[in-house]
């Protein structure tokens, strides 16, 4: 055989065990206590030509049928139709299995053969009784029981096959009235009377009484009033009470524009209301207005402080922190913090402030505020006061004083006496004097 042949032989014999595990699923389903009792075949089957095959079981017996069938064989006689004969296979090849099945007591089924095949079939027979003894089981509303393995019919038996209630019953679920149907009960809602109910509609209570949460209540009409009022903005006049409805009826009320105060339209909160600028620490309150009774303000936060209903202006605006010099001192780095000057540094002035004792002379003088040193640029030099040579000069607040003096200074142009013109004048003079006196008086005595 080659290896496609056991392959299909495989699969068909697979296929085949599936058949018989779900079969019998089917029978243990479907069928109960049936035995094994006999195996018969059905004989060989002549060339159908339309009939059906139809197998069926009585009453108590459970079938396992295998249909067979094999291709007839063809006999050519001359000047007549083919005929055709058919081999029974009692070898039963796998190969000619057509259909198999179970059937249950009382099943049956129908095959349509095909023209030119011969069938036949085998049977396993299995009898069976109808149920075991304590099964029960039902019949629309009637309840069964098995007893010695056939059922019998109990009847309508309560929470059985269905069965709620008997004709005639009624029952109560809270205020739900519920009537027996048919085995099964039927809801019939609130019904006027039953079920603690005393009312569906106003017509089953009594005089102008109401139908409230099905209890028959007073009419509202016998206890409203119907006066005016005021509510929700509208004013209404006074109204007439509706029995039908158990409600008062007013004509169209009246829009309050403001509001209600009690029975009555509201007046305009606002009138009498100023909402003029103020101030609140840093806040600025304007621009005003009236809405509910209150007032409605812009805001803005002033910087420096608010004031009468109006920001402050910056305190330094104006202020001058430029770099000044007063009594003697040197303040610059100036800032201002809320209109005050405040220097970061003060320098003092070893020689006082230009312009000082006016100052408004430093504004005129301009440079550098603080005074310069009144020596600066000033040289104590020697010099001469007369014959006398001053000496040894220093500057003191601007001026030069001298500690040193040296009289008859020749630097100073002093000449001796005796270097002096006038002193060799006169000793010439004298000394003239003297030779001419002197030969004189050596005259006068040799006269003598």
């Amino acid at each position: 055989m080659s290896r496609q042949n056991y392959w299909r032989l495989g699969t068909g014999l697979g296929i085949f065990v599936i058949a018989i595990f779900v079969m019998g699923f089917m029978v243990s389903a479907s069928c109960s206590n049936c035995e094994y009792s006999e195996f018969y075949k059905s004989g060989s089957f002549s060339p159908r030509y339309g009939d059906d095959i139809e197998i069926e079981t009585d009453g108590s017996r459970l079938l396992k049928y295998v249909v067979y069938r094999e291709q007839a064989t063809g006999i050519l006689e001359y000047q007549k139709p083919t005929t055709y004969t058919c081999k029974y296979l009692d070898d039963n090849d796998y190969d000619s299995r057509w259909r198999s099945g179970t059937l249950c007591p009382r099943d049956d089924v129908e095959y349509s053969p095909s023209t030119g095949y011969c069938y036949y079939v085998e049977y396993e027979g299995y009898d069976c009784t109808e149920c075991e003894s304590g099964d029960d089981d039902c019949d629309d509303y009637e309840y069964l029981e098995c007893i010695d393995g056939e059922w019998e019919n109990q009847g309508e038996v309560m929470d059985e096959c269905d069965v709620e209630c008997f004709g005639g019953e009624d029952k109560c679920k809270q205020y739900d009235f519920y009537i027996c149907d048919d085995f099964e009960w039927d809801k019939e809602g609130k019904v006027a009377g039953e079920c603690g109910v005393d009312c569906v509609s106003d017509s089953d209570c009594s005089g102008n009484d109401i139908c409230e949460n099905y209890v028959c209540e007073q009419n509202p009409c016998d206890y409203l009033d119907c006066d005016g009022k005021c509510e929700y903005g509208k004013l209404y006049n006074d109204g007439n009470c509706n029995y039908d409805s158990g409600k008062c009826e007013f004509d169209s009320p009246i829009n309050c524009e403001f509001g209600c105060d009690g029975n009555y339209c509201a007046d305009d909160p606002c009138e009498g209301v100023t909402c003029e600028d103020k101030c609140s620490g840093n806040t600025k309150y304007n621009m005003g207005y009236c809405s509910g009774g209150q007032c409605v303000y812009d805001t803005n936060t002033c910087e420096f402080g608010c004031s009468s209903g109006l920001c402050k202006q910056n305190p330094c605006l104006g202020v001058d922190t430029s770099d000044r010099c007063d009594n003697g001192k040197y303040k610059h780095d100036g800032r201002c913090d809320n209109g005050n000057v405040f220097y970061d540094a003060i320098d003092n002035c070893v020689y006082g402030c230009q312009g000082e004792p006016a100052p408004i002379l430093a504004a005129i003088i301009g440079g550098d505020w603080c005074r310069d040193s009144p020596c600066q640029g000033v040289t104590c030099d020697d010099y001469c006061s007369g014959t006398t040579k001053m000496t040894d000069g220093v500057c003191n607040s601007g001026k030069c004083v001298y500690s040193g003096e040296v009289e008859y200074n020749k630097d100073c142009g002093h000449v001796p006496f005796y270097k002096s013109q006038s002193f060799l004048i006169g000793v010439g003079i004298f000394a003239f004097l003297f030779i001419l006196i002197s030969g004189l008086i050596l005259r006068g005595k040799k006269k003598s």
